[in-house]
């Protein structure tokens, strides 16, 4: 991929994002969106227990030796 093309791709999820509202501790729809995206690319994805009280927080699990990845969705 060109990095023409990593930046268009970035752009048009920066530009999807900023469009889902999502007021504190009311981020579920970023969270799909985001849980929908990265399992499209074949990673593990699941919220862990904050979101239950705070709303929203990504865990994505990495194949093999790779480290787990925490995606925090707050917005301030």
């Amino acid at each position: 991929m060109s990095t023409h093309t990593h930046k268009d791709a970035v752009l048009h999820t920066f530009l999807d994002l900023v469009q889902i509202a999502s007021h504190s501790l009311q981020e579920q729809a970023v969270f799909a969106y985001c849980k929908e995206r990265l399992e499209k690319m074949g990673l593990s994805v699941r919220e862990d227990s904050a979101g239950e009280k705070l709303g929203g927080n990504v865990v994505i699990s990495l194949p093999l030796c790779l480290p787990t990845i925490l995606l925090d969705l707050k917005f301030y």
